[in-house]
């Protein structure tokens, strides 16, 4: 069986996901970084739509930092 994404509220009291979450459990295929910029080309709108949520997190091997995003369902 398939674990459910996690849906939270955001401040204003809105249902909102991981874009990361909401990517695995589709099971795109795609990585992920091209995936939302396919959403992105589709009218998904930054501040409106979704916000960038960036890890500070160090990868310590030269890798890049992961970037997730919160999606607003509606």
């Amino acid at each position: 069986m398939n674990e459910l994404i996690n849906v939270t509220l955001n401040d204003n009291h809105e249902p909102v996901v991981s874009g990361r979450q909401l990517h695995e459990a589709l099971g795109v295929k795609t990585k992920y970084a091209d995936w939302f910029n396919r959403m992105i080309e589709y009218g998904f709108t930054e501040n409106q739509d979704f916000l960038l949520l960036k890890n500070e997190q160090q990868t310590g091997r030269g890798g890049h930092n992961k970037v997730d995003h919160i999606i607003k369902l509606d």
